[in-house]
């Protein structure tokens, strides 16, 4: 293996996750197609978490950054409160020992995997988080957004419609909604346009948030202008 990487944005070489997992790394090396089961691992007081990974060529692979149960990890150890915890890392590749431990090498080790806490997603400040949509764009706010994830592991549901991410800070989402109001989901999966819909943040499909309602219509009553 020679070299470790997560995502588009950053510093290359640096190797970052979620506790929930599931963010992508890409693998560059050599033989990689003559491995059977890759996995990729980070190692907490002595334990291995893992995710699998997938063989795209002799030279490539990807893979999903291994879950740790949130219990496992101290991130009060940090004097930062949102710096990453640094921790081992290697590939369990049958049995080549060359690539255990990659971060603990001797000579020239690989950085340390960068453990990040999950993102968060607030609710609408508004009464019963009903936000009344009335620009182009809709922010919706939170923390860690941008520590490890990018705009591509998060989507956005209004309803059943989606609102498409444009772009991601690390205290704001910004993304366009649809032109007229999406139909509401309810419980049981079917669809009612006559219900305010619910916004809902996931991330990698692992992290879900229901961050309030949106409303495209004013409201009917209090006209009062400011």
């Amino acid at each position: 293996i020679t070299t470790v990487e997560s995502g588009s944005t950053g510093p290359k070489g640096v190797v970052k996750g979620i506790p929930n997992g599931g963010i992508s790394v890409s693998v560059k090396g050599y033989h990689l197609n003559s491995i059977q089961a890759p996995l990729i691992y980070v190692e907490v007081d002595g334990v291995k978490y893992n995710n699998t990974c997938d063989v795209e060529s002799a030279v490539k692979m990807k893979c999903k950054s291994p879950r740790v149960p949130l219990d496992k990890l101290d991130f009060s150890k940090n004097d930062k409160g949102d710096a990453p915890l640094e921790l081992d890392f290697g590939f369990i590749m049958d049995n080549v020992t060359s690539v255990m431990d990659l971060s603990k090498r001797l000579h020239k080790p690989f950085p340390k995997f960068l453990m990040f806490k999950n993102p968060e997603y607030y609710q609408f400040s508004e009464p019963d988080h009903i936000k009344y949509y009335k620009s182009d764009y809709l922010t919706i706010n939170g923390a860690n957004l941008d520590r490890a994830s990018e705009e591509t592991d998060v989507i956005v549901r209004i309803g059943n419609g989606f609102c498409n991410v444009i772009s991601l800070s690390r205290s704001q989402l910004t993304c366009r909604p649809p032109k007229t109001q999406p139909a509401a989901v309810l419980s049981d999966g079917s669809i009612d346009n006559n219900k305010i819909p619910d916004v809902v943040v996931s991330v990698l499909g692992r992290l879900n948030f229901t961050v309030g309602k949106l409303r495209y219509e004013l409201p009917t009553t209090n006209t009062t202008s400011f």
